[in-house]
């Protein structure tokens, strides 16, 4: 019971600091664990989720908060807005030609051995679970 209470108690302090000192502590806890256990490659497991749930949810979290300032804003703030908006819908049609550009300035092949497509079953649940996060 002693260890739940102090564990509660530095759950409470940690919570209690800024968000950019537990960004800190974060990353020195990161790397000491990266220096202390070289060879842990399961815990990139965890980098992974990281990174594909930071990739999903990017362009939900900015359209909500695109669309809140816009629904709080007054007469002056939605002239902005606009502007926002114009340089948002601008940039990425410029970036989609750019892409449709680049595609067909250096057209790419995709070669497929059909012959060596086969498959065996994985070898854990360890497995599996990496394949879902990582795709």
């Amino acid at each position: 019971m002693a260890f739940i209470q102090s564990f509660h108690g530095i759950i409470r302090t940690y919570n209690s600091v800024s968000l950019i000192v537990r960004i800190v502590i974060g990353i020195i806890a990161g790397t000491a664990l990266a220096f202390l256990t070289p060879g842990a490659s399961w815990i990139g497991i965890f980098g992974e989720f990281f990174v594909g749930a930071l990739k999903a949810i990017a362009p939900f979290l900015v359209f909500v908060l695109v669309t809140s300032a816009l629904c709080q804003g007054g007469g002056a703030l939605d002239k902005r807005f606009g502007t926002v908006i114009f340089f948002y819908l601008s940039t990425t049609i410029i970036a989609s030609a750019t892409a449709v550009l680049a595609s067909t300035l250096f057209p790419q092949t995709l070669a497929l051995n059909v012959t060596a497509a086969h498959g065996a079953a994985p070898s854990g649940i360890a497995e599996v679970m990496h394949s879902l996060l990582r795709d």
